[in-house]
């Protein structure tokens, strides 16, 4: 529920005051057998705290998930086969700025320290943040009465660790590279001499004022010295790495500034006004420049492309409104600047425009869950109703949109996110937009003689191609790129697949059978290949759902054949499986996480046993196997 909610911090209370309670001194024997019952939850709980600590920006909240790890009802035994999923959290409470939340992480690793041998303390697992562990622990030992507790915790815990501590200060350092390139400065006038002062910790400054809510009474200071450095720079030029990276920060306090209700005007109209200044350079650059047949954007375009669509990253929780208009009005800007009788101007507009759009894309493959989502959200603002692009919409990119789409889906935690739906509906409706017929305002030309189609560019060519396509001439494309995720692990991306293609099948004209024939011998001879019981669990899920699905479509497209009766032999070994038998031990139970697995898996099998009952012919045959 804390990973589907926008503010997971009324919900992570529930734990974290609970294992406070049962973890409070007197208590520990008291509880024994609510611990029996959290042992088998230990695995997914901590992997699920260190995933939210990933996906967390808010101290408040990464306070409590850090308790919640380490203050977990249970034995330190039991927790030793999972110690690499605390040592993240025991850095994050030895650095934290809360004196409870240090102490609790001093008395956690001293536990530690005390009960278990040094091998298994500081294993080949805590290479990673070791140094990281060892540093904190010499911050925790330095002077003053307020700490003079977490003084002497912190030096029994390192005479504990011996030589290791010293040994792990030996690692390579960690250095800052430092530019060669002279810094961005203003000169500055004294009364005998001149000076210069240095631009970048000015501007860091404002930028943490800007990302400060609370500190209104200087945003408008901190936003002019923003825009006043951006308009001398695009003034002056930007033609070294040292000027790049202070333009690219001031685009980020520009960034911040728009999710301040009392900026937000004036820094949208900021970002408009580079946006059209660049723009203009652009294609006054390639004006000037004919005899270049392909356009290249400018470094400095690229990079303005590259920041503004972490306008979509850092928004507030549930609020993008203002990132989405910013966005919406950026792209349209573009779009019109390039109407007119001028079809060179036209083009690169349109390379612009495909431009940003490429990086909304590969947002959608980044490895933050935070840059996947702001990639899927600005592919949902391109076919939104905010902008109207007509026939010059990148048509040609909607298979790879979709790619990227299901990239995210594939991405995605254990426990959906909120936006796994908004990911979902951006796909339907991409689909929706790419294959609708064009209204009159969007009317395609009548097919182009020779002559025309050879003063196109190829890029144009395949835009007009592809524009004239009819979605039954989209069906192969669209199965050789995601048919095969029909028996995806993850059940969210097989379901999405089966519902677009489904959409498609409707939109081409065409029963689902038909549109899946072409489908259907790729999909069962990866099936087909190897034997249920080489794969894992969720594999052998994906496969035979993927199959269930098959056979579901009327008419049949599956053909008895000796493969699928040893599909359904082996589903039917699989629907019969006992529960795993009980572990020796009583403290030993059986992990959730192997119990779900068990009975999706059984499910899974008694669903593609059920969808096979229609294979009319084996099973007259096999009477005991029908019966059982």
């Amino acid at each position: 529920m804390a990973a589907r909610s926008q503010d997971a911090r009324n919900f992570l209370c529930v734990p974290h005051y609970l294992f406070r309670a049962l973890g409070s001194k007197g208590q520990t024997n008291k509880f024994d057998a609510i611990h029996k019952e959290i042992y088998p939850f230990l695995a997914e709980l901590l992997d699920g705290v260190n995933r939210a600590l990933e996906l967390t920006e808010d101290p408040v909240q990464r306070e409590q998930l850090v308790e919640i790890a380490l203050t977990t009802p249970a034995r330190l035994q039991y927790l030793v086969p999972y110690l690499t999923l605390l040592w993240r959290p025991l850095v994050l409470a030895l650095n934290s700025k809360t004196p409870d939340v240090v102490k609790q992480g001093l008395r956690t690793l001293e536990l530690a320290s005390e009960n278990l041998p040094l091998p298994d303390l500081l294993d080949p697992s805590a290479e990673p943040v070791a140094k990281e562990l060892v540093l904190a622990l010499h911050r925790a030992l330095k002077p003053g009465s307020a700490n003079a507790e977490t003084a002497q915790m912190a030096s029994r815990i390192l005479g504990r660790l011996g030589g290791r501590n010293r040994r792990i200060l030996s690692f390579p350092p960690t250095l800052s590279y430092e530019q060669t390139t002279r810094p961005v400065t203003l000169p500055v006038e004294f009364t005998s001499h001149m000076t210069s002062l240095h631009l970048g910790p000015t501007c860091d400054v404002a930028i943490t004022i800007l990302k400060d809510v609370k500190a209104s009474s200087y945003h408008d200071a901190a936003f002019n010295f923003i825009r006043i450095q951006i308009f001398s720079l695009l003034h002056k030029g930007i033609d070294d790495q040292s000027s790049e990276e202070f333009f690219v920060r001031c685009i980020e306090g520009a960034i911040y500034a728009i999710h301040l209700s009392n900026l937000e005007p004036a820094a949208s109209e900021l970002l408009r006004e580079i946006s059209k200044s660049l723009s203009e350079m652009e294609l006054a650059k390639e004006a000037n420049t004919q005899s270049q047949r392909r356009f290249m954007v400018n470094s400095v375009t690229t990079l303005f492309f590259e920041t503004i669509v972490t306008v979509l990253v850092h928004r507030p929780s549930g609020s993008d409104e203002n990132a989405r208009r910013l966005i919406a009005n950026i792209i349209q800007d573009l779009h019109d600047r390039g109407q007119g009788e001028d079809k060179d101007r036209a083009r690169w507009t349109s390379i612009l425009i495909m431009h940003l759009l490429t990086k909304f894309q590969s947002l959608c493959y980044n490895a933050d869950w935070k840059c996947k989502i702001a990639g899927a959200t600005g592919i949902s603002i391109f076919i939104s109703d905010q902008i109207n692009l007509g026939t010059a919409w990148p048509y040609p990119r909607e298979i790879e949109l979709c790619r990227a789409l299901v990239m995210i889906l594939k991405d995605m935690p254990t426990d959906p996110p909120a936006e796994t739906s908004e990911v979902v509906s951006t796909m339907t409706s991409l689909v929706r937009f790419c294959n609708k017929s064009h209204t009159d305002s969007m009317q395609i030309d009548e097919p182009l003689s020779e002559e025309a189609r050879n003063e196109m560019s190829v890029d144009e060519q395949q835009h007009y191609d592809w524009m004239h396509k009819p979605v039954s001439q989209k069906v192969d494309s669209y199965l050789t790129v995601f048919a095969l995720d029909l028996k995806s692990p993850t059940k969210l991306v097989r379901e999405t697949t089966q519902a677009r293609f489904e959409l498609l099948a409707e939109l081409a004209g065409l029963k689902l059978a038909d549109f899946m024939k072409p489908a259907v011998e790729k999909i069962a001879s990866n099936i087909f290949g190897k034997p249920l019981r080489m794969f894992l669990p969720p594999t052998q899920i994906g496969y035979m759902e993927a199959m269930t699905y098959l056979l579901r479509i009327e008419p049949s497209l599956l053909s008895i054949s000796e493969e699928l009766l040893r599909l359904i032999s082996e589903a039917v070994g699989l629907g019969e499986l006992d529960e795993a038998h009980p572990p020796v031990h009583p403290m030993h139970k059986i992990s959730r996480r192997v119990m779900v697995l068990s009975a999706q898996t059984k499910a899974a099998a008694i669903r593609l046993i059920t969808a096979s009952l229609i294979v009319v012919e084996f099973f007259n045959k096999h009477q005991n196997l029908r019966q059982r």
